[in-house]
C-alpha cells in the first residue's frame, strides 16, 4: 500500500487528481448502493426472474424446465429496480405537488389581494 502510495506521489499533479477523481467516484457509487440497497430502492424481484407469471413452473416436468438464462435474469432485475425507482419517483412527485401547490397558489392569491 505505501509502494502505490509512493509511486502515485512520483506521478504528475494531473494523473493525481485523475486517480483521486476516480477514486472518490467509485466510493460514492458503492455508498450510493449500498444506501439504496439498504432502503429497499434496490433488489431483486422474489421468484423466478426469467420466467412470465404466465408460466407454471410448477406444472412443467423436469424435462421441460430450461434454465434461466443469465441475460434474462439481469434484465428483469433491472426492470424490477427501475420500476421501484418509478414509483418512489412517482410517491416523491405527488407528496412535493401536495405541499407546494397549495403553498404557491396561497402566495399568487396573497399577492393578488
Amino acid at each position: 500500500m505505501l509502494k502505490t502510495i509512493h509511486k502515485l506521489r512520483e506521478q504528475p499533479e494531473s494523473y493525481r487528481h485523475k486517480v483521486a477523481f476516480f477514486t472518490t467516484t467509485v466510493i460514492s457509487l458503492a455508498i450510493f448502493v449500498s444506501w439504496a440497497g439498504f432502503k429497499g430502492y434496490i433488489g431483486f424481484p422474489e421468484g423466478q426472474v426469467a420466467y412470465t407469471p404466465e408460466q407454471n413452473v410448477a406444472a412443467l416436468t423436469a424435462s421441460q424446465i430450461e434454465p434461466a438464462s443469465p441475460f434474462d435474469n439481469s434484465m428483469n432485475a433491472f426492470k424490477a429496480a427501475f420500476s421501484k425507482f418509478g414509483e418512489e419517483y412517482n410517491s416523491l412527485k405527488e407528496s412535493l405537488s401536495n405541499v407546494l401547490v397549495p403553498f404557491i397558489s396561497g402566495i399568487e392569491v396573497y399577492e393578488s389581494k
